[in-house]
C-alpha cells in the first residue's frame, strides 16, 4: 500500500511491538491494500532504538531467494559493534511470495533464526493465502505464533481521521462510503492513487470463497447495518465466527455493537458484487 497521509491502528502496532520485544514470534495477516506494509513499516520504526533494531525485508522487493537470505543473515564483519549489541527483530513483509518461491525457503529462514546471527523475534506478514498456510503449518515455525489478523480501521478512529482531514461536513458521507478501509479513505486525501477502485474491488472479490459469498449476498449493498443474528450460512445456520473473522480480515465487512446487539455491514457500497460485474 502506498504511504498514507494519516496514521492508524497505533494500539495494534504498540501491542505487536511489545510482543516482539519479549522475543515472541507473530504473524500479521490482512487483505489486499488493508495497510499491511504501512503497519509493518511503522512497527519497524517503533522497534528501532538504542536497545533493538527493527529490520523490515520483503521478498517482493528482491530478485531472488538468495538476496533475501543475505539480507536476513547479516555477516558479522559488516555489523558495527554498536548494532551487534542491539536486539535484532525481523519483520518479513509480503510472505505470500515465499510460497511462490519455495516452502523450503521458510524452513531455511526458521533455521537461520537459530544458527545465524541472533534474531530476537520474527513477524511474518502476508495476505489471506499466507494466513491459511500459517494455520496449516504452525509446527514449521518451531515457536508459537501469535496471529494479528487485520481489519479496517476501527469506527471511532476512522471517523476521527476523516474529521481531522476533511472536516465535519464530510464526515458522515465519507465514513459511509469507506467504512474505515484505509485504501478507500486515502482516495479522498490523495491526489492520485496507484490502483483504481474497480481493480481494488476485483482484487478483494478474488479472495472470497463460495461460503463467504453466501454471507455477503445477504448484506445491504448500500452499506446499511444488519443484525448479526439474522445472517445464515449455506445450510441455514448461524455462520461460524471463523468465517466472519476472515471476511473482516479481507476488509469486506465491519462489525460492531448497537445498543448491545451485534450488527454487521458491507464495509463500503462500492464493494458490492453488482458493481464488480459492471
Amino acid at each position: 500500500m502506498s504511504h498514507q497521509g494519516f496514521t492508524s491502528r497505533g494500539g495494534l502496532i504498540k501491542n505487536l511491538g511489545q510482543h516482539l520485544l519479549r522475543g515472541e514470534w507473530a504473524a500479521m495477516i490482512g487483505g489486499p491494500l488493508i495497510g499491511k506494509t504501512t503497519l509493518a513499516s511503522n512497527c519497524a520504526d517503533l522497534l528501532h532504538n538504542d536497545q533493538c533494531r527493527g529490520i523490515l525485508v520483503s521478498p517482493k522487493k528482491v530478485k531472488s531467494p538468495s538476496v533475501l537470505i543475505s539480507q536476513i543473515n547479516e555477516k558479522p564483519e559488516k555489523v558495527t559493534s554498536e548494532d551487534a549489541s542491539r536486539k535484532r527483530i525481523l519483520l518479513i513483509d509480503d510472505c505470500d511470495y515465499l510460497l511462490q518461491w519455495s516452502e523450503a525457503l521458510i524452513l531455511e529462514i526458521v533455521a537461520l533464526s537459530k544458527n545465524g546471527p541472533a534474531l530476537h523475534a520474527i513477524c511474518w506478514i502476508g495476505g489471506p493465502l499466507w494466513g491459511d498456510w500459517v494455520k496449516a503449518h504452525a509446527d514449521v515455525f518451531q515457536k508459537p505464533l501469535r496471529l494479528y489478523p487485520l481489519s479496517v480501521i476501527p469506527i471511532r478512529e476512522a471517523r476521527a481521521i476523516i474529521l481531522k482531514q476533511l472536516g465535519p461536513s464530510a464526515l458522515e458521507q465519507v465514513w459511509h462510503q469507506t467504512g474505515g478501509h484505509p485504501f478507500l479513505i486515502e482516495t479522498y486525501f490523495a491526489e492520485k492513487n496507484s490502483l483504481s477502485i474497480d481493480l481494488f474491488r476485483k482484487r478483494l472479490w478474488q479472495e472470497v470463497r463460495p461460503e463467504e459469498e453466501v454471507i455477503l449476498s445477504q448484506l445491504d449493498p448500500e452499506g446499511g447495518w444488519m443484525a448479526l443474528e439474522a445472517l445464515r450460512d449455506s445450510e441455514g445456520l448461524c455462520p461460524e465466527k471463523a468465517l466472519l473473522d476472515r471476511l473482516c480480515m479481507i476488509g469486506f465487512i465491519v462489525r460492531t455493537l448497537d445498543e448491545g446487539a451485534a450488527v454487521v455491514r458491507l464495509t463500503a457500497p462500492m464493494l458490492n458484487k453488482a458493481k464488480n460485474k459492471s
